[in-house]
Formats: C-alpha cells, sequence, structure tokens
C-alpha cells in the first residue's frame, strides 16, 4: 500500500506516504461505495443511470425505465444488470414517486432525494458498505431540509416490502445527508468548450474521502466514465511530483485555478473550516494589500473584507520578479506553470503519467489533464517555461 490512515494534528484523519512516492504513481484506485446521479442529469436522459456513460456515443442504445419514468441505460445488458442492482424494485419505485413529486422539491434537493433512495437501498442490499459510509466525517445539513427529505424516504420506502426493516430515523437521515454534504465526488460530464462543466453523478468513496484538501495539491484525481469494461466509475489518484515517505498526500477540492476568495468561501460553507495552507496565507496578504488600495482609492473605512478581492491569477505570478526573495510565491508561480492545464478555460491539473507506462511511445515524462484529458509532453512542457522565464528547478 502507498498510503495509509493517519490522524494528523488539527486537520483529522488524513492519507499519508508509506513509502517514496514518484511523480505520477498511482496512488489508489477504488470503486465507490455509493453511486447515484445529479436530478437534472438524470432528467435530461443523457447519461446511463447505471454506468453512468455518455448514451450518445456510437453503439449505444438508450433504454428507459418505463415503471419509473425516471432512470435510462445504455442498453439492455445494462438495463438488466441494474434491474438486481443500483435500479432494483425498491429503487425504482421511490425513483417513480420522486418523478411525480417533482415540483415540490428544489432541483438540489431532487439530487439529496436521489441519494437518499440510493443510501438507503445500500442499508438493506450492502450493509457492511452502508456501515463504511456512516463512518465517513460529515458537515450538519439544514433541519428544515432533513425533515421534508426525511418524510419523502419514509413516504417512498414505508409503501414498499421490507420497508420495516429499514431504520428510517430522522436523526439517521440527517447523518446520511452530512455525509453527503462534504464526502461526494462529482463525476463530471465531458467538458464542452465556453461551457461550465456539469456534473453528470455522484460517487462516495471509503478511502478516497479521507484526502484533506490543499490549495496546492501534491496529489490529483482522475475518472474514465466514458471508457469500456468494468472500473469505469473507479477514482483514481495519482502523485503530482515525488514525495518523501511519511508526507500527507493531499488533493484540491475544486480547480487549482480558483481565486483566493472563491476557495475560503466554498471550504467554509461546504466543509466547514478555513483553509491557511501555503498558498492561502501568501495571497491572503494580496487579499489584504488590495483592499488597502481599494479604501484608499474609493475612501472606505469600515475595514470589512469582501470574500472575492485580492484573487490570484496566472498574470499575477507571472509578474514576479526573479530577484524577489519569496520562496513562496515563486513556488506558487512554478505551480501554475508545471500544473495548470495550458488548455484555455479548462482549469484542470496536470499529472504526470504513471512511470513507465509509455515508454514504448516515447512518451515518457508527459502531463495529462485530470479535466479535459489533454496530454502535453516534456518537451512542450520546457517550450512553456521559456515562455514564462521560469527557471525549472
Amino acid at each position: 500500500m502507498a498510503l495509509r490512515q493517519e490522524v494528523i494534528a488539527g486537520r483529522g484523519r488524513g492519507m499519508v506516504a508509506t513509502r517514496m512516492l514518484r511523480a505520477g504513481a498511482v496512488l489508489l484506485r477504488e470503486s465507490p461505495l455509493l453511486l447515484y446521479q445529479e436530478a437534472e442529469s438524470a432528467e435530461s436522459t443523457a447519461f446511463c443511470s447505471n454506468c453512468m456513460r455518455v448514451l450518445s456515443l456510437p453503439g449505444r442504445e438508450k433504454v428507459p425505465c418505463s415503471a419509473c419514468d425516471g432512470a435510462t441505460f445504455c442498453g439492455k445488458s445494462c438495463f438488466e444488470s441494474a434491474r438486481v442492482g443500483s435500479h432494483n424494485t425498491r429503487v425504482c419505485s421511490g425513483i417513480a414517486m420522486l418523478q411525480k413529486s417533482k415540483d415540490k422539491f428544489s432541483l438540489e434537493h431532487r439530487t439529496l432525494a436521489r441519494f437518499l433512495i440510493a443510501a438507503y437501498n445500500l442499508a438493506v442490499e450492502d450493509p457492511l458498505a452502508f456501515a463504511k459510509l456512516l463512518e465517513l466525517e460529515g458537515q450538519e445539513c439544514d433541519e428544515e431540509v432533513v425533515k421534508s427529505l426525511h418524510d419523502f424516504v419514509v413516504e417512498i420506502f414505508g409503501k414498499l416490502d421490507g420497508g420495516a426493516s429499514l431504520e428510517l430515523s430522522l436523526e439517521l437521515t440527517g447523518k446520511l445527508l452530512a455525509r453527503d454534504a462534504c464526502n461526494t465526488f462529482g463525476l463530471m460530464a465531458p467538458s464542452c468548450a465556453g461551457e461550465e462543466r456539469k456534473v453528470r453523478g455522484y460517487a462516495m468513496f471509503a478511502q478516497a474521502s479521507m484526502f484533506n484538501h490543499d490549495c496546492l495539491p501534491n496529489a490529483c484525481r482522475f475518472e474514465y466514465v466514458d471508457i469500456d469494461g468494468d472500473g469505469n466509475t473507479d477514482v483514481i489518484v495519482r502523485a503530482l511530483h515525488d514525495m518523501e515517505e511519511g508526507t500527507e498526500v493531499c488533493l484540491s477540492y475544486f480547480p487549482v485555478d480558483w481565486p483566493y476568495g472563491d476557495r475560503q468561501q466554498k471550504l467554509q460553507e461546504e466543509y466547514g473550516f478555513w483553509c491557511t495552507c501555503a498558498r492561502c496565507n501568501v495571497e491572503s496578504k494580496w487579499k489584504d494589500e488590495d483592499e488597502e488600495q481599494d479604501e484608499e482609492d474609493e475612501g472606505y473605512s469600515n475595514g470589512e473584507l469582501e470574500l472575492g478581492k485580492g484573487e490570484a491569477t496566472l498574470e499575477d505570478v507571472e509578474s514576479i520578479d526573479d530577484d524577489d526573495d519569496d520562496e513562496d510565491d515563486f513556488g506558487h508561480a512554478m505551480f501554475f506553470v508545471k500544473y495548470l492545464c495550458p488548455v484555455e478555460g479548462c482549469g484542470g491539473t496536470m499529472a504526470p503519467l504513471p512511470p513507465g507506462e509509455l515508454d514504448h511511445q516515447g512518451l515518457e515524462g508527459s502531463m495529462e489533464c485530470n479535466f479535459c484529458g489533454c496530454v502535453r509532453s516534456d518537451e512542450e512542457f520546457h517550450r512553456d517555461l521559456e515562455e514564462h522565464a521560469v527557471d525549472d528547478d
């Protein structure tokens, strides 16, 4: 095993390297405990409700579920597989009731309802996996939302055979929603130029959920949802650079090019903490300096800080002078040049391909984007270094 779980002072549980790790090494490959569709994605019938693959690709046949009118599959075999698993009678009946009650719930709450249907079904079908889900950390949800969704779940499962075997308590529903709030991994729809990336579904993992966040991560995750064969919804975590034994391995919970204010707001609202990583410590100073200048220019005197100011962009890091003694600033400049996807508007992270994997193709040292799949050769990277006038140390 490349990783172990460890309690880290001030950060809770995290994942730590058990040995020296090489850049590009696959640190974890894991199948999900639970999968469920995002409501708009499911209602659009653009993705398979079982395997999450794009339905419009050649050779895939749209097979709707006539019983619930809320699920579509990529072929008869996938539908038949789902009927004894992810879309059994229990789930199908729940989705059918959700479709009939669609106007009562917002899009966000319809997605949460799909999560609860899948989670309570997991409690019956795989109690061990359900127990692992409950072992994850949680972030409390709004009590009114919990109550509304719990009443709906009781209405669904109370009418089904075997419903009496479920512990349909308000407390358990709250625990489930708390774990969904900060442990889901979005399975993204294919990127479209100029359009915001959308979520097709969500996955929850026992081990991958243990990674802590850093705004300058040393690893990133990949999914290859549209590949053929089994394991297409697995999460794969790869090292960005070499790491010593005992190093905490961290992911970024959002695109690495997000500005300081947006990052802090997201982390506080969805995960309940403020980030004090090395990058945030540097950019918070930029933020304060920018606001002081704004107050001087505009006459502000109340000293209130707005999350959104002091944004760190690639232009900011490019402007760092080579004679500047601030090593943190320089490290950030190097990170963006090396690891930020060069495709305009992508925002993905470039990770080295696994060591030795592409020797025979002459692509050793190449890097792959975890968003758009762009592959950049080592030669192209060094051209970028020359363009940005950054030394590769």
